[in-house]
């Protein structure tokens, strides 16, 4: 006991062990540190990027006075209409825009055009800009395009753009609170930032383009911004049938968007107002609140999305890599069995061993947290900004310290690690001294060997190791899991987004799909009628409905013209996204007015591009109670030249259809190479740590090998082929689970989106995880031959009872 007193009164001479430990295992420290801090540090540089740029979205709703809504209309609202809606506690601005042609460095994009005045008047004070290089067009002839736009088409302050055969020079970069996400249309999929942007110019430079693709667009903001995201709904729900009532004040009967025909077969309003609705046009086109604008939200609610998954990959990685801690200490602890079991019968006690033991792996933990912090906060927090960036047109941002990322990068990792250290490695030292001493580990009976089948003795032998280590194993499983997951998630995006492409250009109707804004006949041979509408389902997610002739040239239609009256076929990315099959009911609604309509499903037809619904043109225009006559549009395979562009509202290429995946491409394949490149080192960083913890628990057997005769070569073949077995099985489950494991969390993932991805999984994934696999760990058992050849033979003597 007085030993025990006196070795408490003065410093612990087991600190002293830590520096040779540290020395001992320098490698595999070095390289745990290593993979920690990089993990870290872009966790940590995300999480700073993360906050600060979500703090500038969240401030830019005051600071440029954004939108609560805006609606579109094809006419201009008298007076008269303003007055009566402005009483609803509103203020209305207009935001008038006409979306053009452009050439843009030989390349045709479409450019939204907004005047200057609308957005910069300090009177004006609303969806403001942020000018984030050059300066604001001054004069005719001069414009300024979103900063993003300008990037990914390499355009410069200096540049000349091309619109109606006026040459425009580029004077300035902006950015645009209500389109921090370039959509074109608020119920597309994903936004194209390359060839979409929206761009401002003065007033007498917008007034000389022509009216082609004049929207009056106009935007309101309430008297009382305190009000909730749930108020404001409310507010706009009961705001929209104003709207929609006093927008007929400014109707004209000769001239209005035939696509809302249809909507005059029922009216939302219970006042009287019915029977004007129905024999008026109404010009209204879109009612768009805050909170359903994509333009706006999709931004912020993909920051907050992003931070979860990072936030989660990290701490999976720190609890498995703290596994790997444990199991190695846990090996040191094998190896110093008689040393703890002595100084457990000095008087040390089990917590200042289990302190000693964990200190190292706390240790390396928080020098990788404050490493890859301040890489964090410093250069990498650039990096993930600009990625940030590089997806979304956002204003200028400050860097905001985040104590809470500090938190959950430094605080965080350090407690996994000491919860894992405690919970595997506590058990093992509350063992007796005695059986510390005697080497004995083992809690309750010692389990009987397993008897092997009769195969060569180095085929058992290498079983007898597999069987020996199987915990460490296991672990190992656990890592490589987790590594193929990464892996495999960063390799089949790119090839997913390909597949789509390819799947849109096999299945495509047509190469010009043109929507119009009145009925006007054309000349072109091959232009084929259909009539086009937008549904809502019961998730309030925008559905295409199409009225196709039942001989169209350009659909395979033989299962439309067997079609009942109440019968409809769809998509298959409809029927995939919502797991609809033949025979289910489906209830669409629409947006404005209170009609609802059950459909059938038929059928399936192989249409991926959007979520859609199939019927014939008869069945169409009896469904919605039109005009024998009615149509919407044409598909033709050429331009239709002789069809005024005032009478187009816009024009569907293939090109159109591809945003979704050229956006994500461009977008995210950056972060995704990033990810294989994290996943192979990983793959290394793993497969050594535990294969040279197998190494090391068996040196004693790899001496006695060696004093037997056998050569290093031969004694390294029987360990490392035996963990290579392992590795490769690990590989194969891990492909096969990790590849199960992917599809349902992107089905999850996909079904919060707007439109449908099919998920795809390119034949070469699997095959190239494992041989990714089996090229580190051969990498790796070369490290290991070196280790096995310093292992000497008088190891298998000092033991020796």
């Amino acid at each position: 006991m007085s030993g025990s007193i006196e070795h408490k009164n003065r410093r612990n001479p087991l600190m002293k062990r830590i520096p040779r430990e540290l020395r001992k295992d320098l490698g595999k420290y070095i390289a745990l540190l290593l993979f920690m801090t990089m993990m870290i540090g872009l966790v940590s540089g995300f999480l700073v990027a993360d906050g600060s740029m979500l703090r500038a979205y969240e401030e830019s709703f005051d600071k440029y006075a954004i939108e609560n809504g805006h609606f579109n209309c094809d006419l201009k609202l008298t007076k008269q209409a303003v007055k009566n809606i402005e009483e609803e506690d509103v203020k209305l601005f207009e935001m008038f825009y006409k979306d053009k042609a452009a050439e843009v460095k030989g390349e045709q994009k479409t450019i939204r055009l907004y005047r200057l005045e609308d957005r910069m008047d300090p009177d004006v004070k609303v969806n403001g800009a942020d000018l984030m290089k050059g300066r604001l067009p001054a004069a005719p002839g001069e414009i300024a395009v979103d900063r993003l736009f300008a990037e990914n088409n390499s355009l410069e302050v200096g540049d000349v753009i091309e619109i109606e055969d006026q040459k425009l020079r580029v004077t300035g970069m902006v950015a645009l609170g209500d389109y921090s996400a370039l959509f074109k249309n608020n119920s597309d999929m994903m936004f194209n930032a390359s060839a979409f942007s929206i761009a401002l110019v003065g007033r007498e430079q917008f007034d000389s383009f022509s009216t082609t693709g004049l929207i009056y667009c106009y935007a309101w903001r309430y008297e009382d911004q305190s009000m909730t995201d749930d108020e404001q709904r409310g507010r706009a729900e009961d705001l929209m049938k104003v709207v929609y009532e006093n927008s007929m004040l400014g109707a004209d009967t000769s001239w209005g968007s035939s696509v809302w025909n249809m909507l005059m077969s029922s009216s939302p309003f219970d006042d009287g107002s019915e029977k004007h609705l129905i024999e008026t046009e109404a010009p209204l086109k879109e009612f768009i609140s805050r909170q359903e604008n994509q333009a706006i939200q999709f931004t912020g609610r993909d920051m907050g999305g992003d931070r979860v998954m990072f936030e989660w990959f990290l701490y999976i990685v720190t609890v498995v890599l703290a596994f790997a801690f444990a199991i190695t200490t846990r090996g040191t602890i094998e190896q110093e069995a008689r040393t703890i079991g002595t100084l457990r019968a000095s008087g040390y006690t089990r917590k200042e061993l289990l302190l000693h033991y964990i200190i190292l792996p706390v240790l390396v933990t928080l020098t990788a947290a404050v490493l890859g912090n301040v890489l964090g906060y410093t250069f990498l927090k650039y990096t993930m900004a600009n990625m940030y960036y590089h997806s979304y047109s956002l204003p200028t941002y400050v860097t905001v310290w985040n104590p809470v990322a500090f938190v959950k990068t430094t605080l965080v990792p350090c407690a996994l690690v000491v919860a894992v250290e405690i919970l595997l490695i506590g058990r093992t030292l509350s063992l007796s001294p005695l059986q510390f001493l005697r080497r004995d580990l083992k809690r309750g009976r010692q389990s009987r060997a397993i008897r092997l089948p009769g195969i060569g003795f180095s085929a058992r032998f290498r079983l007898r190791v597999i069987l020996q280590n199987r915990a460490t194993y296991l672990i190992l499983f656990v890592g490589i899991f987790l590594s193929s997951v990464v892996f495999l998630f960063g390799s089949l995006f790119l090839p997913l987004l390909d597949q789509f492409k390819y799947q849109i250009m096999d299945s495509e109707f047509c190469s010009y799909q043109y929507v119009l804004k009145d009925p006007v006949d054309t000349e072109v041979h091959g232009a084929e009628k259909y009539a086009m509408t937008t549904l809502k389902n019961e998730r309030d997610e925008d559905l295409t409905i199409y009225g196709i002739q039942p001989d169209s040239a350009y659909l395979d239609t033989a299962a439309l013209r067997k079609l009942m009256a109440d019968r409809v076929l769809i998509s298959d990315s409809l029927a995939d996204k919502y797991g609809i099959e033949t025979g289910s009911e489906i209830l669409l609604s629409e947006e404005f007015t209170s009609g609802r309509y059950t459909f059938k499903v038929d059928g399936v037809y192989d249409y991926p591009a959007s979520l859609a619904v199939f019927m014939t043109i008869d069945q169409f225009r009896d469904v919605f109670d039109l005009d024998d006559d009615y149509y919407t549009g044409y598909f033709a395979n050429e331009e239709l030249t002789d069809v005024p562009e005032s009478k187009i509202a816009t024009v569907i290429t293939e090109e159109d259809l591809l945003t979704t995946s050229n956006q994500l491409r461009d977008s995210m394949g950056g972060a995704f190479r990033l990810f294989l490149i994290f996943s192979i080192v990983l793959f290394i960083l793993m497969i050594y740590l535990l294969a040279k913890l197998v190494t090391e628990r068996n040196s004693y057997a790899i001496s006695m090998l060696k004093i037997l005769g056998y050569t290093n070569r031969e004694a390294g073949r029987l360990y490392n082929h035996a963990t290579a077995i392992v590795c490769v099985i690990s590989l194969v489950l891990s492909g096969v689970l990790g590849l199960r494991l992917i599809k349902v969390l992107y089905y999850a993932m996909m079904r919060s989106f707007n439109g449908w991805l099919t998920f795809y999984a390119a034949p070469w994934g699997v095959p190239v995880l494992i041989a990714t696999g089996i090229g580190c760990y051969a990498l790796v058992s070369l490290i290991l031959m070196r280790k096995i050849r310093r292992i000497p033979m008088t190891d298998a003597l000092k033991d020796v009872e």
